[in-house]
């Protein structure tokens, strides 16, 4: 987009000057008493004030693309580290958990084997 814009304005700029230099080329081979009246143009106006509210929306767009930057940055520096360090912690939690589910396992199978052998001695006596 400011391609575009770059390159009408370049023309519109061109056209003016091609238009001033026409302009004076008939001053000078006519004499000062015989130049024409400048002609208004209300096509180039027109093109001017469109170029500045061109202008104007991406200066709009580049300002708000340094917001977003300067927000994301924040982001980066302040939030990050921290969420990166509590996701660290869970994980570690949940290792934990894991562990001492298979302990808790591990206890319980323990448990059933000796009463199993306990209600096999009683019934056996």
């Amino acid at each position: 987009m400011e391609a575009r814009h770059a390159s009408l304005v370049r023309r519109t700029l061109e056209e003016i000057r091609q238009k001033r230099a026409a302009e004076r080329l008939n001053r000078t081979s006519s004499g000062p008493y015989l130049t024409k009246a400048p002609i208004a143009n209300d096509n180039i106006g027109t093109k001017i004030s469109e170029s500045t509210n061109r202008l104007s929306e991406v200066g709009h767009f580049l300002l708000g693309a340094a917001v977003e930057g300067i927000f994301l940055n924040t982001i980066e520096q302040n939030t990050l580290p921290s969420l990166t360090k509590a996701l660290k912690d869970v994980a570690l939690e949940k290792d934990a958990a894991v562990v001492a589910r298979e302990d808790l396992s591990t206890q319980l199978r323990t448990l059933k084997k000796r009463l199993r052998e306990n209600s096999t001695r009683t019934m056996q006596s």
